[in-house]
């Protein structure tokens, strides 16, 4: 097992050198809620836009089926940017639900203590990050049964190859 491990290490190795890359990314693509989106003011450069991402994973409609993850991202890409401004109203809303799907890289865990509320004095944890996509966005609203679609990552468009030389050296 060891040598497979080795060998698919060297493969992402091998395939970094190709690319010029001398890092490996590793990616978190997920489900969650969005909220606490916010400009944060910098001292030295340009404030950037964060939030907060309840990422969620398990089994739907099984009691204690679903484990929540707290992310807290920065807005990475332009994209992300966008996004997550088109739809801060709704986020910081707290009668308004506001489900994404997204892609997060370079994460860490970082910790605090906890100074308000029932875990006072108890350490807690967040996993930290950049948010480099988000391709969905759901919301529902108060007083709604459901999420309604409000967002989705336009499919890349592909490029128009350059259109070929004729026989007689012309374009077209």
């Amino acid at each position: 097992m060891s040598e497979i491990n080795t060998q698919s290490s060297a493969n992402a190795s091998n395939s970094a050198k190709q690319q010029g890359n001398n890092y490996v990314d590793m990616h978190t693509m997920g489900i969650g809620y969005l909220s606490r989106v916010r400009e944060v003011p910098v001292r030295k450069g340009k404030p950037f836009v964060s939030c907060s991402i309840s990422g969620f994973h398990g089994e739907k409609g099984v009691e204690d089926g679903m484990t929540f993850v707290p992310f807290d991202v920065k807005a990475a890409s332009a994209q992300a940017h966008d996004v997550l401004k088109q739809f801060e109203t709704q986020a910081n809303d707290r009668d308004c639900k506001v489900m994404i799907k997204f892609r997060i890289g370079d994460q860490y865990i970082d910790t605090y203590r906890v100074t308000r509320g029932d875990r006072a004095g108890q350490i807690g944890y967040v996993l930290k990050g950049r948010l480099l996509q988000v391709t969905h966005v759901w919301i529902k609203a108060a007083g709604q049964s459901s999420y309604a679609l409000a967002y989705e990552k336009p499919a890349a468009q592909p490029e128009t190859p350059a259109q070929a030389p004729q026989a007689d050296g012309t374009n077209g």
